[in-house]
């Protein structure tokens, strides 16, 4: 099993440079996206390995997840700290949830702006089928990641559902070529150590079920933390 770092070094070693959406060049430009689905804590350790390693990448956060509260001022934090290591930090954002995607978009994208203070350029799409049958079209002109640019017209190689599931990205003809790539990884899969996705899910309930249980013993005198049978 490859570790986080390993597969950094493979690029660095190869001769890629991490640059961002917008930046990038005419060969070995390495975007690095994360949407973060279940777990900010996985994005920040993820977030230092990289600043460890001198990579930068663009983290995308939802809104409208019941997984963690983004507004939650733990949340806040992590991501203000996950942007002074000079990632960039963005909306992911679920367009089957609405009816009018665009305002849905709109709401989303003023409560992320004014909480975070960050002016979105591109954000990721959860759930992106519609689009992918319209890869260009845009969210009220703001740039999403699934445009052919980004998308069609270079390599796109994720880890989703805890592998990299059309083969490992060094495995490729466009990284034995030095082409570019756009590489979405999901922390959750990375910061884990166990053998396969579903452990990995289950270890990420424990400690988000220990996190839940102080929370609730810090703010209720009557609970005793016992965990429920």
């Amino acid at each position: 099993m490859w570790s986080y770092e390993d597969l950094l070094l493979g690029f660095r070693n190869a001769g890629y440079k991490p640059v961002d959406f917008f930046s990038l060049e005419e060969s070995r430009s390495l975007v690095m996206r994360h949407d973060i689905d279940f777990c900010v804590d996985a994005a920040y350790e993820v977030a230092e390995i990289e600043n460890a390693n001198g990579v930068t990448a663009t983290y995308f956060f939802m809104l409208s997840t019941d997984n963690y509260n983004l507004l939650s001022d733990r949340c806040l934090n992590t991501l203000a700290k996950i942007s002074a290591m000079g990632h960039t930090i963005s909306l992911h954002f679920d367009p089957a949830l609405y009816d009018d995607v665009d305002e849905g978009f709109d709401r989303e994208r003023a409560i992320f702006e004014r909480a975070t203070g960050v002016k979105i350029s591109i954000v990721s799409l959860h759930r992106p089928q519609g689009f992918l049958d319209d890869n260009n079209r845009q969210l009220d002109n703001c740039r999403h990641t699934y445009e052919d640019e980004f998308f069609n017209d270079i390599k796109y190689v994720s880890d989703s559902g805890g592998a990299f599931r059309y083969g490992h990205p060094y495995e490729t003809p466009e990284f034995r070529n030095g082409d570019n790539i756009h590489l979405l990884i999901h922390p959750i899969w990375w910061v884990y150590k166990n053998d396969n996705p579903s452990e990995k899910i289950r270890a990420w309930q424990r400690r988000h079920f220990d996190f839940l249980n102080q929370n609730a013993i810090a703010n209720c005198k009557s609970f005793d933390g016992t965990r429920a049978q």
